[in-house]
């Protein structure tokens, strides 16, 4: 068991084992790969990263007033928290440390339950990010129409929403450290004209006000603003594999991002409903705004609506991350081709799946859309449903897996803890309409789709895919020794584009040939576009053809250490727990080999080998118990007398003791054998005889062998039939024999 680290608890254990993050691969091998040391996150920007996945502020809390009160309200933001962001907030921190890579709960139901329920869960999740994502250009437009009427509608809304989608599109592109100090200005910026409004509204706070209910209470709205405000915990783990130390640093950065989203909504609450005596109706979206307006003058409630923008584009910046790092964890799994892991060539950050999910919510943004974002919650609910289920099921079938946090709970307790939200989650997927049911059904159709349509792709070779490792675990049975496979990241070196594209006599086609090309295989690009630019009389002399050296290999000399420390450590608990084991396989002695080894039968002949050609049909000897071919005889008799041979065959390599009636049976045995009675003269005469025959015979047939060797060499020597007159004439017709011609 790894060293295990509690919030709020004592973190002594995980400083032994230097934060616990043992089974993160290094960057790949490529330069740059995974941001680099100098880029991963840090705790500030990570919580406020954390802070805009989940809320952004208090804006978008007015409806649960509306539907239900004040009363209501403050109960729901109190209690809400407990039922729901802390369970799902304790899950993520432990699967997050455990698993700390990026694509987050598509690599927990990927290792829990295989590879189909890791693209479904990452089609839900996506799906729901991506509507989220696509909201809130539309939302800041609508906070500036209040201050320019003109962005109210026409082209200067389209180009507010598409100058707002490229900008932070941008903003993603040059890498989260920069979006998470974004994310702490606009944090701060946004959540003080609150605690401003909240210490200007305590001289005016009535008590008795908190107690309002509405009188038509609408609990579909009521229980879809608690869960709209307080989910998306889990997005944070979708970055987890570009956190400066995830052990330690994910855990703290959700309890403090938990502590500060709930105070943030539930101050302001009770300021504004105990500070302005209005009736619930009044408490539509937006209406913090006039209440800062009535408790401290226009001033405020014009700093809450730029809050309101500031929120906005925190919100679009942190979404839009977690979704695109979302792409690039299933492209490493070999869900989505790899072109998806494709990282920048400076910042290394994932661009293609930073572009393509800013297309898609640019598209989304000029839809009409309700029904789709009650979708949305529900896509995400049945995601949650299948993360909790993953938690659980982890817990039981890998209770020894190293998790740098663990949740301070053995497993019923564990349990326990996720039957609350699942009873939830549950009720909030009833009360949905049948559009939603419908939508949902449509979505989830799609994803299965998708599923099929990358195996079908993979099989076939049209793009370019990952290499899974599944045969590292049971779907979670070897995760630490498959985490390796895991966390492959290809980093690919994109610089030479620029400098080849913009190389003379390059023509569309060849364009289009090298860009479909990296589709398919982005980790040969560098090498293609080299073999290509070589063809120029211009360039073939100073650049080589056919070698890729646009990247360097580098290696993280201490994870490697860290990783050699945490494995002498399990070996060593390994080694106490030794005692604990189940008893020793029992394996049968070593047994006499009851057929013949077969040598000689391959030896002279010729054979077609080919790459496909089955094991037992390829050069060399085949073993069919373990399956494997060893090229020559030496080592295939070292092979078939070796452990593992006997091994597979259940057998160890001690031999049978005897016991004292079988040694008296061997000494009866060889008594028989020895006995002169069993001997007679006849027999020996008879075998004297006939070894000379024997030898006589083999003798006879060395003098033929000799004989008939002599009578060819004699004939190769034999001079050909010349004519005589030909021979006298030419001055040899006295060679040869005389005795012939006699």
């Amino acid at each position: 068991m790894a060293p295990e680290t509690h919030l709020g608890g004592d973190a002594t254990a995980t400083d032994k084992a230097k934060d616990a993050d043992v089974a993160v691969v290094p960057d790949g091998g490529h330069d740059g790969v995974g941001g680099g040391e100098h880029n991963k996150l840090s705790l500030v920007p990570l919580i406020f990263i954390i802070f805009f996945e989940v809320a952004g502020g208090p804006y978008g809390a007015e409806p649960a007033v509306q539907s239900a009160g004040p009363l209501y309200a403050l109960l729901g933001f109190l209690i809400f928290p407990f039922i729901w962001a802390i369970p799902e907030a304790l899950v993520t921190a432990e699967l997050s440390t455990a698993m700390p890579g990026n694509g987050g709960y598509v690599l927990w139901a990927d290792r829990a339950f295989g590879p189909f329920s890791g693209s479904l869960m990452g089609t839900w999740k996506y799906v729901a990010a991506a509507i989220n994502t696509a909201a809130f250009p539309a939302l800041c437009a609508d906070y500036l129409a209040r201050v320019v009427p003109a962005v109210d509608g026409g082209s200067p809304r389209v180009a507010t929403i598409v100058a707002f989608n490229v900008a932070l599109t941008v903003l993603n592109y040059t890498g989260l450290t920069v979006v998470g100090w974004t994310a702490v200005v606009l944090g701060l910026a946004s959540l003080s004209p609150f605690l401003l409004m909240t210490g200007a509204a305590l001289p005016k706070i009535r008590p008795r006000r908190w107690g309002g209910v509405a009188a038509d209470k609408d609990w579909k709205l009521f229980f879809n603003t608690l869960f709209w405000n307080l989910n998306y915990w889990d997005s944070v783990s979708t970055i987890a594999g570009e956190v400066e130390r995830p052990g330690k640093t994910l855990p703290k950065a959700l309890v403090a991002a938990v502590s500060m989203t709930s105070l943030g909504y539930l101050l302001p609450l009770m300021a504004a409903t105990g500070a302005v005596d209005v009736s619930p109706d009044r408490w539509g979206n937006g209406f913090f705004a006039d209440a800062a307006g009535m408790i401290a003058g226009r001033w405020l409630k014009y700093w809450i609506e730029v809050g309101a923008v500031l929120s906005s584009i925190g919100l679009y910046s942190a979404t839009l991350s977690s979704a695109a790092f979302q792409l690039l964890g299933m492209a490493e799994l070999g869900l989505l081709p790899r072109a998806f892991a494709v990282r920048a060539p400076v910042f290394r950050t994932p661009w293609v799946s930073i572009l393509a999910t800013s297309a898609i919510a640019l598209a989304m943004s000029f839809l009409s859309f309700n029904s789709i974002v009650a979708a949305a919650n529900f896509l995400y609910s049945l995601g949650m449903l299948l993360e909790f289920a993953a938690f659980v099921w982890l817990r039981i079938k890998r209770p020894d897996m190293p998790r740098p946090y663990r949740i301070p709970a053995r497993l019923p307790a564990a349990v326990a803890l996720c039957v609350v939200p699942s009873a939830f989650l549950v009720f909030v997927m009833a009360i949905a309409g049948w559009k939603v049911y419908a939508i949902s059904a449509a979505f989830t159709a799609a994803g299965v789709g998708v599923y099929y349509l990358m195996r079908f792709c993979r099989d076939r070779g049209c793009l370019g895919f990952s290499v899974r490792d599944d045969a590292a675990g049971d779907h979670g049975m070897g995760m630490d020794d498959g985490r390796t496979a895991y966390q492959q990241r290809q980093g690919h070196d994109l610089r030479p584009i620029v400098s080849f594209l913009a190389g003379p006599r390059w023509s569309i086609l060849t364009h289009a040939r090298l860009l479909f090309g990296a589709l398919r295989a982005p980790a040969n690009l560098g090498a293609a576009l080299a073999s290509s630019r070589s063809s120029s009389p211009a360039t073939s002399a100073r650049q080589p053809v056919g070698v890729d050296n646009t990247s360097r290999r580098k290696f993280d000399k201490e994870e490697y250490l860290e990783r050699a420390r945490q494995r002498e450590q399990r070996e060593k608990e390994d080694a106490r727990k030794g005692k604990d084991r189940g008893p020793p396989v029992q394996r049968q002695p070593l047994k006499h080999r009851d057929y013949e080894v077969d040598l000689e039968s391959r030896l002279g002949k010729t054979q077609v080998v080919t790459p496909i050609a089955p094991l037992n049909q390829q050069a060399g000897y085949y073993c069919s118990v373990c399956e494997c071919v060893v090229k020559d005889s030496a080592n295939y008799l070292d092979h078939i007398n070796g452990k593992k041979h006997q091994r597979a065959l259940g057998m160890s390599m001690r031999v049978e003791r005897a016991s004292l009636e079988q040694v008296q049976r061997r000494f009866e045995a060889l008594k028989k054998r020895k006995d002169p009675s069993t001997f007679t003269e006849q027999d020996l005469d008879e075998r004297i005889m006939k070894q000379q025959q024997e030898e006589e015979e083999r003798k006879r047939q060395r003098k033929e062998k000799k004989k008939e060797k002599k009578r060819e060499q004699a004939a190769q020597h034999e001079p050909e039939d010349i004519d005589p007159d030909i021979a006298a004439m030419m001055g040899f017709g006295g060679f040869g024999s005389s005795k012939n011609q006699r």
